[in-house]
């Protein structure tokens, strides 16, 4: 644990910098797929606004799932014992593959939430629900 206490002062605030990177990394790629393009329909460009703003709740809500999940995987708490049984339980035994749950879960929320709502979005508008 110290290795992350190292970089961002605390255990807890290292496992969150390792849930917010991947999720930043996604944000920014479902906002550049989703970007603004003023050729586009009002509609088109109306869904990719959506999708846009998804991408960014997705983000959030997955770092905010993953701090959760690490949490109350383990012994409850955030200090290095719950921390380090956590990403143990999440990893199916070890702590590298619980990291790479921590780091993907968000990224995906992310991409995943952009997708859904702006595919939503398509449907309703292109069949007049509007």
């Amino acid at each position: 644990m110290s290795g992350l206490a190292g970089v961002t002062g605390s255990a807890a605030s290292g496992i969150a910098l390792v849930a917010a990177a991947p999720a930043a990394i996604a944000t920014a790629a479902a906002l550049h797929g989703l970007r603004d393009d003023p050729l586009l329909s009002t509609d088109e460009r109306a869904a990719r606004r959506k999708g846009r703003r998804a991408a960014i709740g997705g983000a959030g809500a997955g770092v905010g799932l993953a701090l959760g999940l690490v949490h109350a995987a383990g012994i409850p708490g955030l200090g290095a014992a719950g921390i380090t049984t956590g990403l143990k339980t999440l990893g199916f035994g070890t702590m590298l593959r619980g990291l790479t749950v921590v780091g993907g879960l968000p990224a995906a929320a992310a991409v995943g939430a952009a997708v859904v709502i702006y595919q939503h979005a398509r449907r309703k508008r292109r069949h007049g629900a509007g």
